[in-house]
């Protein structure tokens, strides 16, 4: 006769109410708000703070970390060149440790005067710490553009 051995122990679900789980959503976009406003502004501590010490960055075919992400744009501020981000058509999907947001990101580059209207489709993870929400990857391309 074969022994029962009891099913291996589930991981405990929290259950959060719609307005709950609004609230998180709205709390990881807010972060990602944050991350923006520091690459526009070269704010490296500010950047830092909603990232995890291993983030990382897919852009253009290479790959960042914090800072050479944060050096990258310093450098084309310094070239007169100034970005501005939007993100729209965000779609969220999050559980109590980890959150995905992948949303198109439309934005303008300004440089020397001259604006130029740009599109990214981009998806950013997100860990849950005692901090709060910090973004641990990003990855970003250029739209098609439109026919």
């Amino acid at each position: 006769m074969m022994s029962a051995e009891a099913p291996p122990a589930r991981p405990a679900v929290v259950a959060t109410t719609p307005s709950v789980a609004v609230a998180q959503q709205k709390s990881s976009k807010a972060v990602l708000v944050r991350l923006f406003a520091a690459l526009e502004n070269g704010d490296q501590a500010t950047f830092n703070a909603v990232t995890t010490p291993d983030f990382r960055a897919f852009e253009g075919g290479k790959v960042f970390d914090r800072e050479s992400l944060m050096s990258l744009i310093q450098q084309v501020h310094k070239a007169g060149k100034h970005y501005r981000w939007s993100i729209t058509d965000e779609r969220v999907e999050q559980d109590q440790r980890v959150a995905v947001i992948n949303y198109v990101n439309k934005g303008v580059i300004s440089d020397s005067g001259t604006d130029e209207s740009v599109t990214w489709l981009e998806v950013a993870t997100f860990l849950a710490t005692p901090d709060g929400w910090k973004i641990n990857f990003l990855s970003s391309q250029r739209a098609a553009a439109a026919p």
